[in-house]
């Protein structure tokens, strides 16, 4: 179903994230205007961020007011002050999970400090805890109140929308897919989980790349091929997608990874990057992987792993993780993953593996072979793809969705 079609949407009330403190860059100026949104939702580029709310309340019933820096109580006996003056700047909801946010400035010793805050915890007791430790005087004692001025503000607020999870999703029966934007949804929705899923660089430049440097080499045009196939394996399948590179070093084992990953993610070695090393906890793995439907990722030299590598391997290639439970005894849901996922090593995998046989029909494993033609061949592409990334996956998307039904149907046939 294309989002931008639905006419519900225009009565929707957009929101974003669940989080921590965020950048006080502030968000573009609202659309009021219905006919101005739907020029817009005609191009990704200029989707609207925010609406502005319509007060419901006319703000003919407050309670409280703000007077002299302090949001006071309106009382019978005049205005109580009851908390040093703070903003109430939006409500964000989560397109993972529908959950609702909100996003309020304080001053924090001189500076201006954004927290977002999971409606869920609005009591008095958890509440406190987001801001004091930016020295707010919000405490157990007087967040009734504080929560119930924030009730009086919501609705006057804009509404905003973000997600964490990556890849195809569904939000209120329209197929999305969830990028640094997400994809045929025809509000900006903004990334808030831990990998750069920015869009770096030019698209010329990467593909001046691709024509000069990969074109012709077999491996590289079969990396660069599976990458791009990592949403069409979740869109079409239940499963995961293994391939696995091994030999002895300096082959361009980890330069062929780089590229895999590089039409969607920074291709990078670090914390925010879509190389993992495989020297990490199952749980901490696990994580990583978890809410991803079509995004690739890699693990990088296998050789590190210190534990049992079957288990860890079976599990990745399964796509579901643990099943744990909450403080409150409750089952956690339970988190899924179908992508195509690189790894390196020096070894074969399935040569490790106990009990492979299930393994081969998951795992695609390239050996004991030059995957770059040279020094110079592996030095352009690390350089170009790691300024040059997360741009050409976002408009292979596009153009898939455009044909999803016809893919679909096909296949059946």
């Amino acid at each position: 179903m294309d989002c931008k079609s639905n006419k519900e949407h225009e009565k929707k009330l957009p929101l974003g994230q669940v989080g921590e403190d965020v950048d006080n860059t502030s968000t573009s100026s609202a659309t009021t205007d219905n006919k101005n949104f739907l020029e817009q939702r005609k191009n990704e580029n200029s989707k609207p961020s925010q609406i502005q709310v319509v007060p419901l309340n006319q703000y003919n019933f407050q309670r409280f007011v703000v007077e002299k820096g302090y949001i006071q109580l309106i009382t019978k006996d005049g205005l109580v002050p009851i908390v040093k003056e703070f903003d109430v700047l939006c409500s964000i909801r989560n397109l993972d999970d529908d959950t609702i946010s909100i996003k309020i400035g304080i001053d924090s010793f001189g500076k201006y400090k954004e927290i977002i805050i999971p409606f869920q915890h609005f009591t008095k007791a958890r509440f406190p805890k987001y801001v004091t430790k930016y020295g707010s005087d919000i405490t157990e004692i007087n967040a009734e109140s504080v929560i119930q001025y924030i009730m009086q503000e919501k609705d006057k607020i804009h509404q905003e929308f973000c997600h964490k999870g990556v890849g195809f999703s569904t939000y209120e029966d329209c197929n999305i897919f969830k990028h640094y934007d997400a994809i045929n949804f025809p509000y900006k929705s903004q990334y808030e989980g831990h990998f750069d899923l920015t869009p770096t660089g030019t698209l010329n430049n990467y593909l001046q790349m691709v024509r000069n440097e990969v074109l012709g080499n077999d491996l590289l045009e079969l990396i660069l091929v599976l990458g791009f196939s990592a949403p069409i394996f979740a869109l079409l399948s239940t499963e995961v997608l293994i391939v696995h590179l091994y030999g002895d070093s300096s082959k361009g084992k980890t330069t062929s990874i780089r590229l895999g990953v590089s039409p969607f993610i920074k291709p990078a070695i670090d914390n925010d990057g879509g190389i993992i090393t495989w020297n990490g906890t199952e749980n901490a793995l696990i994580e990583i992987l978890n809410n991803n439907h079509g995004i690739p990722l890699a693990f990088d030299e296998g050789s590190m792993h210190t534990g049992n590598l079957t288990r860890q391997i079976y599990k990745i290639a399964s796509g579901t993780g643990r099943r744990r439970l909450n403080q409150d005894g409750t089952l956690k849901e339970t988190g899924y993953w179908k992508n195509v996922i690189f790894s390196t090593a020096e070894h074969s995998l399935l040569e490790k593996a106990n009990n492979n046989t299930g393994l081969k029909v998951r795992v695609i494993e390239i050996g004991n072979r030059y995957f770059t033609s040279s020094a110079e061949n592996a030095e352009a592409i690390e350089k170009t793809v790691l300024n040059n990334y997360a741009l050409a996956g976002q408009i292979f998307v596009e153009k898939l969705m455009k044909t999803e039904d016809k893919l679909e149907s096909n296949l059946a046939t």
